[in-house]
């Protein structure tokens, strides 16, 4: 009976895994069938190849392109290079089940060749002359070297009439890929080289005024021509040995064929030489050239002009203390032509007395007194006075006579009265060359106080400016008139009737307050300073606040119609009245209106 059980148990057990076994799911028959498939689509001029996945039932991709590359994106992009590839798609369901598809792509060659010129692209040749074309050469980069191929065409070049003629050149390679074409001009003309303009002498010369200046010329030749020295137009400026300034001269000269030649241009320096003894105001021999009456200028006064009581200095001037100003021994220098105290830097006169220790000086109305004691001793108890103008500020300017005097019961002897240094209107050595295109040097003030003349109350600063290290600095004072200013600049380069622009840069340390007004003037200037008026160009003459951050201000103004009006350059002023305001000025340009 136990035996029967047992056995009983093992055929349940058997049929119990038959039944089991039997209800197992076949997965793979309930998904679709995998296709794999692709098309595609050649970019014939690169051989980039665009796939276009056609796969039915898969969801993973994975492409070999018989190169040894594969991907695994769906629709992927491959560049190849000529020749014949076999691409293999497999194609994959979430199930594992596969499917695979294969094509063959054929790639031709797809690069355009590339032409080079030989040469020059532009040939210029002499009618008469001789041309032979250089020619071009062609890469393939599958049929290598097809030079032999190129097609030349267009024009057939003239020697002898002349022309612009036009050579093109063309090829294809094998695969009916066509380069660039490339093309050469060849101009046949009867002479197309310019002449050449030679200095003789210095680029630049130096001369002091009063001397002698002889242009030194130039020499031009041409290679059909030749020399064409004859032909060279001279013009820019004309020298003027007794006026200070910089002259720029021109030379140009064209060839029969209407070629012109490089312009040359000279530099012509005339500066002011040292101040002799009776050069200028009155000397020893009695001369006055610049202030052409000595009057008294002390009611009272006795004055006996030419001297010649003493045997240091013979003649002199003899003051002797009157009853005027209370009283005064006094002289005035007039009739001075309005500005020119402003083209010199010392007032110089040798001076004897044994009642005074100290002389003043007023150039209106400016007052100053110096002491004998820092003057230099001279022989016969005279001493050497040098009074430097900047004492007087901008009076100068404008003064047509000074007064060299002193108060109380007294005489002196004066003599040797003379003006010497640069004040401004002659641009010292040191000055440099204005930036290309513009008309004011030193506009930044990067070489410190060169070129400008700085009245009382003015600077240059090194802590506040907008560009560089530097600006022109301008502290005013209530109740006074006080400024920077160039004088008589770009001498020779101003024409008449011509508009030009100033610009600048400006910033202010405050209010103007009550009163307070920035003046800002250019003068086109006459050619000798004196019998040609100056004339004024008033740019703004009623601002009454800067701002406190910097500003760019720019003005035009025209300049007057006659040439004489212009010779002596430009001026420029600018000025704080009545404010005790600090302006800083930065980046002057003067320059032609575009």
């Amino acid at each position: 009976m136990k035996q029967l059980i047992k056995r009983v148990k093992q055929i349940s057990m058997l049929l119990l895994a038959i039944s089991l076994f039997g209800c197992e799911n076949n997965d793979d028959d309930n998904y679709p069938e995998v296709l794999a498939g692709f098309t595609y689509t050649i970019n014939v001029d690169t051989g980039t190849v665009t796939f276009i996945n056609t796969s039915v039932n898969s969801r993973n991709y994975f492409w070999t392109f018989g190169d040894g590359t594969s991907s695994t994106e769906i629709n992927p992009i491959k560049t190849f290079p000529k020749g014949e590839y076999k691409v293999i798609l497999k194609a994959t369901n979430v199930a594992g089940a596969s499917n695979t598809y294969e094509d063959t792509i054929v790639i031709s060659d797809v690069g355009d060749p590339i032409i080079t010129l030989l040469g020059e692209t532009t040939m210029n040749i002499m009618i008469g002359g001789t041309f032979t074309d250089p020619g071009a050469t062609a890469m393939d980069d599958v049929d290598g070297d097809i030079t032999a191929n190129i097609v030349v065409a267009g024009d057939v070049v003239n020697v002898n009439t002349a022309g612009t003629y036009v050579i093109t050149y063309n090829v294809s390679d094998a695969a009916g890929n066509t380069a660039t074409q490339r093309t050469r001009t060849v101009i046949v003309a009867a002479d197309i080289v310019a002449p050449v303009i030679t200095l003789l002498g210095s680029a630049t010369i130096n001369i002091t005024v009063g001397g002698t200046f002889t242009d030194p010329g130039a020499t031009a030749t041409d290679d059909v021509d030749g020399n064409i020295t004859a032909n060279i137009v001279v013009a820019g400026a004309v020298v003027n040995v007794n006026t200070a300034g910089t002259y720029i001269i021109t030379y140009n000269v064209s060839d029969a064929a209407g070629n012109a030649a490089t312009q040359k241009t000279r530099t012509v320096i005339v500066a002011a030489g040292p101040v002799t003894s009776g050069a200028y105001i009155y000397a020893t021999s009695g001369t006055v050239t610049i202030a052409s009456t000595i009057a008294d200028w002390g009611t009272g006064t006795t004055i006996n002009p030419n001297y010649t009581g003493n045997a240091t200095y013979n003649p002199c001037i003899q003051l002797i203390s009157g009853t005027g100003w209370g009283p005064v021994s006094a002289v005035a220098f007039t009739a001075i032509t309005a500005g020119k105290l402003s083209q010199y830097s010392t007032l110089e006169f040798k001076i004897k007395t044994t009642d005074y220790t100290s002389v003043k000086v007023k150039v209106p109305e400016v007052e100053k007194s110096f002491t004998l004691a820092s003057g230099t001793p001279l022989a016969g108890g005279w001493i050497q006075m040098s009074i430097p103008l900047s004492n007087f500020g901008g009076a100068v300017n404008t003064a047509v006579e000074f007064a060299i005097f002193e108060f109380g019961a007294g005489t002196m002897l004066i003599t040797d009265v003379m003006l010497s240094g640069d004040g401004g209107v002659v641009p010292p050595s040191n000055c440099p060359a204005p930036p290309a295109g513009e008309l004011l040097s030193n506009g930044g003030f990067e070489a410190g106080n060169v070129c400008w003349q700085f009245f009382a109350g003015t600077s240059v600063s090194s802590t506040v400016f907008k560009d560089g290290s530097k600006s022109g600095e301008i502290q005013g004072s209530t109740g006074a008139a006080t400024g920077i200013k160039m004088e008589r600049f770009a001498k020779g380069l101003i024409l008449p009737n011509t508009s030009y622009t100033v610009s600048f840069d400006i910033i202010a340390s405050g209010a103007f307050g009550e009163g307070g007004l920035m003046k800002v003037f250019t003068f086109s200037e006459g050619a000798d300073g004196g019998s040609v008026p100056a004339t004024q160009h008033v740019l703004t003459d009623n601002t009454t606040s800067i701002a406190t951050t910097w500003e760019r201000k720019t003005y035009t103004f025209t300049t007057p119609g006659n040439a004489n009006q212009v010779e002596g350059g430009l001026s420029f002023l600018i000025e704080i009245v009545n404010s005790a305001v600090k302006l800083n000025v930065d980046n002057v340009v003067i320059k032609k209106t575009p």
